[in-house]
């Protein structure tokens, strides 16, 4: 239970920080984040009271829980990726890719598994559906982190390939780096808890990993809005030295034209 709670705890801060930092509440990143994050919110509620209140009592209630803690989650965190790749300005191709792999990651891998996960709580006592649920959910866990790592790699080198000469550009794509790296390590970590060890443990697991790659995606975006100012100054500042340099050759010329109508 504590995990869930460090979990729900990491949730409600993504939450208060995106509903009061944010100026734009009209794009896709924005309304990605607050899917994903009450999506993860709804997720703990469910591991709350599917292996600590309920159990299997009112299944119902459970079941919509899980439903709309797990259904949600995988779509608005990828089209938060691809919001990330539109915003670096992705080739239009790239960005067909991604949301064909998004649509299909959904259709194919997230929604036979929420029917899975509902069929295994209104029928708890059929062994066939428990172990066709498992199999379908380490499956899940492989295909989203093979998806979510080939989406990040994918974004690391479209900001790598789009900063150009910004001052603090290697510390910046070193915080980058890293912080898909730890994207990574816990996508890596939910699948190899899902696949070793009990359901109370991946699930508590589960609820605090996911909450916790939220606060990333936080940071990242903070590195992002940094990055982009940092480029906007340097724009102003050539565009400046350009006005500069303009205004410099105008009165040159004008002195030239003086010096030469006294000569004449």
């Amino acid at each position: 239970m504590a995990l869930t709670s460090v979990g729900l705890f990491c949730c409600l801060q993504v939450l208060f920080l995106t509903t009061t930092k944010f100026n734009r509440r009209s794009g896709l990143y924005f309304w990605s984040i607050i899917g994903v994050t009450v999506s993860q919110i709804c997720y703990c509620i469910y591991v709350y009271l599917y292996i600590w209140i309920l159990k299997d009592a009112k299944p119902g209630l459970t079941a919509g829980f899980m439903v709309a803690g797990g259904l949600p989650y995988v779509p608005f965190e990828f089209l938060m990726l691809y919001s990330r790749l539109h915003l670096f300005l992705a080739s239009k191709k790239v960005l067909r890719l991604v949301l064909a792999l998004i649509v299909v990651e959904w259709w194919l891998i997230e929604v036979p598994l929420a029917v899975g996960e509902i069929l295994t709580i209104v029928y708890p006592e059929s062994a066939q559906m428990a172990i066709l649920y498992d199999l379908t959910a380490k499956i899940e866990a492989v295909v989203y982190t093979v998806c979510d790592t080939f989406l990040c790699t994918l974004y690391f080198f479209q900001v790598k390939n789009i900063w150009g000469d910004i001052p603090m550009k290697k510390r910046m794509l070193r915080h980058v780096g890293f912080m898909n790296v730890v994207v990574i390590l816990l996508d890596s970590l939910f699948m190899v808890l899902l696949w070793t060890v009990n359901d109370e443990l991946s699930s508590g697991i589960s609820a605090m990993d996911f909450s916790i790659k939220l606060l990333v995606e936080i940071y990242t975006l903070n590195t992002i809005i940094e990055a982009c100012r940092q480029q906007r100054e340097a724009a102003n500042q050539r565009n400046s030295a350009r006005s500069m340099a303009s205004i410099h050759m105008k009165v040159d010329s004008n002195m030239e034209f003086k010096e030469l109508d006294k000569k004449s």
